[in-house]
């Protein structure tokens, strides 16, 4: 299988795809980070709603990974502010179907927490390829 980082989604370029990276809890978002950078890719980590928010503005990233419970705030929002050429991920310690569903009407992939690598790998490249149609 081809990586997912080595490819951008709207032309299949050879090229680092972007990842931001917006969870509450700063150690999973660095972890998850991390896994990203081992693959190739390039991620940018915010710790808050508005920090998600200017990042996902000036940062360009080509797939948004977004915990769901953000504080005071709901990742899905920052989902309905994100650009449609942008790849979708949610993430929860919390599996609820409603927010699974919430999430899936964005065209985002749903994923519980903890993620593992493996996993991570596939659904965005998943996502990419389905921009990419």
């Amino acid at each position: 299988m081809v990586s997912p980082f080595l490819y951008r989604s709207a032309a299949l370029s050879p090229t680092r795809v972007t990842v931001l990276i917006v969870d509450d809890e700063l150690a999973a978002a660095t972890a998850l980070a991390r896994v990203i950078a081992r693959a190739g890719g390039r991620a940018f980590v915010a710790d808050n709603f508005a920090a998600g928010r200017l990042a996902l503005e000036t940062a360009y990233p080509d797939v948004l990974l977004v915990d769901v419970r953000l504080g005071d705030r709901n990742g899905l929002q920052l989902m309905a502010m994100a650009p449609p050429h942008i790849a979708k991920l949610a993430m929860t310690g919390h599996d609820d179907p409603v927010i699974e569903q919430d999430a899936r009407q964005f065209g985002a992939a749903y994923l519980i927490k903890p993620v593992l690598p493996e996993t991570l790998h596939a659904v965005i490249e998943r996502q990419l390829r389905a921009l990419a149609q």
